[in-house]
């Protein structure tokens, strides 16, 4: 016993520190356990640091970039100042004459038409005078065909058997802009192959008051909106007046006229073009008073430049054709400066805190 109880109290010794030991390994596994955590956390958050940083360094590259874009177009932009400024002189003159060109351009359109180049010329300088007398302001180089119609509208006319002379030019304009219905004077049937072409895609119907179908003719174009050409208006017939009138009247969304005995819809695409190869006529008040006179008779001028045009389409074809391609791009350029400077406007509408901040 004396040998054994000294072993007994060893072995508890042993025991005791071996369950202490087994504690402490535990609570050691528990710290290291805690710590690995915590590195697996400070790595995400090591590689979130580091993305970000990436991030930030694209957004510098990206500004820095946009910046510099921003200062050469600046720079682009001050050779264009010249260009504007002159442009802003231009408008502040348009607008000063701006209603004296207007009753010039709605003078021209309602009177001028029935008349040959050389009154129209007289007219056009007398109207002149009475403005000048009572103090409107007008551009003295007015040209009313650059005023009312752009180089590509005179390239498609011409395209369509429009003679290319100014009084045909003219004579199309009214055709375009008209507020009474025209009535056409067409010795030479120019007027009328013109309009075929022209009214071509939206399948443009001919008749004429010596027409049996006259009225039926007419019916269907006023429901589906087609253009109508009425020839020999010299056997004119009352039962157009209401439509040269415009005596519509709205019903329950419906747009009605009246013709003869019958209601009509009016489509609102629907024109109506009267003509006559006589230039002679002698037309009644009423009727003179419901249409708008466009006088296709060839004059001396008239015939003049398109024998001019004829000649050189024959002896120059290189020269006509030149002369047509720079009109198209003439055109075409207008239109593309047109959207250019819209697109410039909006882009530096929008960009326009980066352009305080640029500035100031």
């Amino acid at each position: 016993m004396k040998k054994v109880e000294p072993l007994r109290n060893e072995l508890k010794t042993l025991e005791a520190a071996a369950t202490t030991n087994k504690e402490e390994a535990k609570n050691n596994e528990v710290t290291i356990a805690a710590l690995e955590k915590s590195i697996a956390k400070y790595k995400e958050e090591y590689a979130v640091l580091i993305s970000q940083a990436q991030a930030i360094k694209s957004d510098l590259a990206t500004v820095e970039a946009k910046v510099a874009r921003s200062v050469a177009l600046i720079k682009s932009l001050s050779n264009e100042r010249a260009r504007w400024e002159s442009s802003s002189e231009t408008f502040k003159s348009q607008m000063s004459t701006i209603f004296g060109d207007c009753l010039l351009s709605a003078a021209f359109m309602a009177y001028a038409g029935y008349f040959d180049q050389h009154f129209r010329s007289r007219l056009f300088a007398t109207w002149c005078q009475h403005l000048q007398s009572v103090g409107i302001h007008f551009r003295n180089d007015l040209a009313l065909v650059e005023y009312l119609s752009n180089p590509d509208e005179r390239l498609r006319w011409q395209a369509n058997a429009l003679p290319d002379d100014e009084l045909c030019v003219e004579n199309a304009i009214i055709l375009r802009r008209f507020n009474r219905y025209p009535l056409i004077i067409d010795p030479s049937g120019q007027a009328t192959e013109f309009l075929v072409n022209e009214y071509k895609s939206k399948k443009i119907m001919k008749t004429s008051f010596l027409d049996d179908a006259f009225r039926k003719t007419l019916e269907s174009a006023l429901r589906f909106g087609t253009p109508l050409l009425v020839q020999d208006v010299e056997s004119y017939d009352s039962i157009l007046n209401p439509v040269l009138n415009r005596e519509v009247r709205r019903t329950g969304g419906r747009t009605l006229i009246t013709i003869g005995d019958q209601d009509i819809d009016l489509s609102p695409t629907f024109r109506i073009f009267l003509s006559t190869r006589d230039p002679s006529v002698d037309f009644p008040a009423d009727v003179c008073s419901r249409v708008t006179f466009v006088n296709f008779t060839v004059t001396r001028g008239s015939l003049q430049s398109q024998c001019l045009n004829a000649a050189l389409k024959a002896e120059r074809p290189d020269v006509d054709a030149k002369r047509s391609d720079l009109l198209k791009m003439q055109g075409e350029f207008q239109l593309k400066l047109r959207h250019l400077e819209k697109d410039l406007l909006q882009s530096l509408n929008e960009a326009k805190v980066l352009f305080i901040v640029l500035f100031f």
